[in-house]
Order: C-alpha cells, then sequence, then structure tokens
C-alpha cells in the first residue's frame, strides 16, 4: 500500500464517524485510524504541541466520539500528495467548540480547512501535523477579539493548556486508554 492509500485510508476513516448510527460504527471509525499509527506517533497542530502515542489515539477517539456530534470531515483522496517523503492531505473540518451537555444552546459551530502533514514509515503514521489558519478558527470559536489576539503567545499557550486539560479528561474518563 502507498503511503497516499495509507493516508486516505486513515482520513476516509476519520471521515465515517460523522456518519455513524451507532457507538459500535464510532468504535469502528477510531479503531480503523488507530491501525494506520506507529505506536509512538507524534502530533501536532495549534491546540496540541507535540503529543505522543497514547495520547494521539486517545485525541482521534475523543474526535470520533464527540458530542453533541464526532468531527464531520471531507476531503479529496485525488488531491492527496506525496512530497519530499511527506504526504500533504487538506481536509474540511466542522463541529461544535464549547458544547455543554447541561446547556446545549452553548457552543459555536466551527468550519474551516486544515493542511495535514503526514509522515509515513513502514506503512504506519509516525508523525502527524496539522497547520489551518488559527486566526479564522479563533474567530468562529470565541469571535473578533480573540482572533485579533491568537497569534500572540498567550492565546496559544492558553489554548494549549485547554485542549491539553480537556484530552486528560477524556484519557481519565476512559480507563481502557
Amino acid at each position: 500500500m502507498s503511503n497516499i492509500d495509507i493516508a486516505n485510508n486513515f482520513f476516509s476513516c476519520y471521515a465515517s464517524a460523522a456518519q455513524a448510527q451507532t457507538e459500535a460504527d464510532q468504535v469502528k471509525a477510531y479503531q480503523g485510524m488507530h491501525q494506520y499509527l506507529d505506536e509512538q506517533v507524534t502530533f501536532s497542530d495549534m491546540a496540541y504541541d507535540n503529543i505522543k502515542g497514547k495520547q494521539v489515539f486517545a485525541m482521534w477517539q475523543w474526535f470520533c466520539t464527540k458530542k453533541p456530534e464526532p468531527v464531520k470531515v471531507t476531503f479529496a483522496p485525488s488531491k492527496t500528495r506525496e512530497e519530499d517523503g511527506i504526504v500533504i492531505l487538506v481536509y474540511r473540518a466542522q463541529y461544535i467548540f464549547g458544547y455543554d451537555e447541561q446547556d446545549s444552546s452553548k457552543g459555536k459551530p466551527i468550519d474551516y480547512e486544515i493542511t495535514a502533514n503526514l509522515t509515513i514509515k513502514n506503512g504506519k503514521i509516525i508523525h502527524h501535523k496539522d497547520e489551518a489558519d488559527i486566526k479564522e478558527w479563533a474567530r468562529q470559536a470565541m469571535g473578533s477579539f480573540a482572533s485579533m489576539i491568537s497569534c500572540t503567545p498567550v492565546f496559544k499557550w492558553t489554548l494549549r493548556c485547554k485542549a491539553k486539560k480537556l484530552l486528560n479528561n477524556f484519557m481519565k474518563a476512559n480507563d481502557d486508554l
């Protein structure tokens, strides 16, 4: 299987989570993703700064089972390409940011484009770096002021601390991780 096929299969599993009709279908989605990840995989994006191994596996499980619904992912497999050993795949992510089960009126719809850069070795993803427009994401998630300050170290640090806390809470609530 080519590196491009591995990347497309990984993201096809991710995309299937949003169409899942049952919890078992969501489990199938994230387990499908997990089969393409190296045990020591690293991941980074605007919210996560180089998380590793079990944290990466847990993050994908969380995203595939997110409430009120999983992250919706769309991408065009035919546009996936490989340059200098890095697979580049552009996808769109849509989800509700800040959803509160006690108050379902809370939460903001997020819809933005992400460029995934995947390093694949021996048929497994060993590093995944997502790049996106942090200003656009901040505007959708938190409003105009957040968009203006989104490139500051304080904003990025705060975002990463909150993301890390939420991921750790998810991992604690799911003992099988």
